[in-house]
């Protein structure tokens, strides 16, 4: 709760900052904000509370994959400072919509109610479809916001329908609600509970660009600037699968057999074609959207294998994961900053293609 509080506060503080004459003020601010939001998001440790008239449940686990998107955040916003060079980028903005998007996916983490996870997810969406456009002389980026804002928008449609049918037969949107009618499955269930919990899946494998719900992850990765697509590549897909574990070993428990065959042949096709569409790309974005994908697929194997061992192996996947991309999209972000040897399309964008890391480690290019 206190996060959530926290983040809104200080992205309204971030809008209000975007006013003064210098922008230099708003990398370190913002930097401070996060750190002081890990901070209190730790207060409560060993401790569960329930907020928003139970909707919203605060514990451990919660707790650290706040701080593991938190940390992430960090290092992306460390790794803004062009933002403050460009003329005409808008800071105060874009660290504003981050702190906003990761009030979404703290909610995402925590939620005890269907609703509270669809707000959260909404909170989290929008302000990526916005920050995926932010460069808006960029035709990549534009077609690339289209995508995924018209995408995302039918992915939450079903996402919502399948709450719609999962209410409709047991009665609840709580998480509780929702277990305690799947508890008995040899009674009978509805049809509506599979058919429900099956574009809820969707809607969420969606968000964590599980095959074949994935085609807009190469296009967006690419398009969007390349700060952006590793705080989406990270922060998102973590709150994807923290929602996606909560929702399956708290609600689903009782109708595992349904839903495991289900996720066996998703990750197997995540696999493929996350690993193999990844041989031949030639631009590093776009090979790391594939990557993206084959990370889903190993994390979607800790899920469709639900046991006792799954909650501590998605945090330590999550963290290393998060850790790895962030600095390999750094690394990307220097290249792109010194080399000259990338060539310029004729949109005015640097290409990121491999070409740019050729001889990177030769002392004349240090």
């Amino acid at each position: 709760m206190l996060p959530i509080v926290l983040l809104s506060v200080f992205g309204i503080v971030l809008l209000f900052l975007g006013f003064l004459k210098s922008k230099a003020v708003l990398l370190p601010a913002t930097l401070l904000f996060l750190i002081i939001t890990v901070g209190v998001n730790f207060l409560d440790w060993n401790k569960t509370y329930l907020y928003f008239n139970d909707m919203l449940r605060t514990n451990n686990l919660s707790m650290v994959f706040t701080a593991i998107m938190l940390g992430s955040a960090f290092m992306v916003v460390a790794l803004s400072s062009s933002f403050i060079d460009d003329e005409s980028a808008q800071p105060a903005e874009y660290y504003a919509l981050m702190l906003f998007s990761l009030v979404g996916a703290v909610m995402m983490v925590g939620f005890e109610n269907l609703i509270m996870l669809f707000v959260g997810v909404e909170i989290l969406s929008v302000a990526m479809y916005i920050l995926t456009g932010s460069d808006k002389r960029n035709l990549r980026s534009n077609e690339a916001a289209l995508k995924y804002f018209l995408m995302g928008a039918f992915a939450t449609g079903i996402m919502l329908f399948g709450m719609a049918l999962l209410y409709g037969a047991t009665g609840s949107f709580t998480l509780a609600g929702i277990a305690a009618y799947t508890a008995h499955p040899q009674t009978g269930l509805s049809l509506l509970i599979y058919v429900g919990l099956l574009m809820l899946l969707i809607g969420l494998l969606f968000k964590v660009s599980a095959a074949p719900f994935h085609f807009w992850t190469p296009d967006v990765y690419d398009g969007a600037p390349t700060i952006f697509t590793a705080f989406m590549s990270t922060v998102v897909k973590t709150a994807g699968f923290a929602a996606l574990f909560r929702l399956l070993s708290v609600s689903f428990g009782g109708v595992y057999t349904f839903w495991w065959t289900i996720l066996a042949i998703i990750t197997a096709l995540t696999l493929i074609a996350g690993n193999i569409t990844a041989v031949y790309q030639t631009s590093f974005k776009r090979m790391m959207a594939y990557s993206s994908i084959s990370h889903a697929g190993y994390l979607l194997i800790g899920l469709a294998s639900l046991g006792t061992q799954t909650k501590q192996a998605i945090v330590f996947y999550s963290l290393a994961y998060s850790v790895a991309t962030i600095a390999a999209f750094g690394v990307l972000l220097l290249v792109s900053q010194q080399r000259s040897s990338q060539t310029i399309t004729s949109e005015g964008v640097l290409t990121e293609n491999f070409d740019a890391f050729n001889g990177l480690a030769g002392k004349t290019h240090c």
